[in-house]
């Protein structure tokens, strides 16, 4: 595992990375059909759309590769 894992998290980060074929086939999917709504932009947009996305990412840049920081609920329920 890479130096800037903290070994505590290293299991989770070789489970994280092995999702194998399926995973795969789930991310090209996901690739197309972006790919599709970019190139149905005019060049103009989808220029502006490439340089900020491009800025946007610039940001998150570390040791592992860009790692966007997302935000998330949990959400707590009771069964009856």
């Amino acid at each position: 595992m890479s130096d800037t894992i903290q070994q505590h998290n290293e299991r989770p980060a070789a489970v994280w990375s092995s999702g194998g074929k399926h995973d795969d086939e789930a991310s090209r999917g996901i690739a197309d059909a972006i790919d599709y709504c970019v190139t149905r932009l005019d060049g103009e947009r989808r220029e502006a759309l490439h340089r900020d996305f491009v800025a946007f990412h610039a940001a998150f840049v570390t040791g592992l590769g860009i790692t966007v920081p997302r935000g998330h609920l949990v959400t707590v329920g009771v069964r009856k």
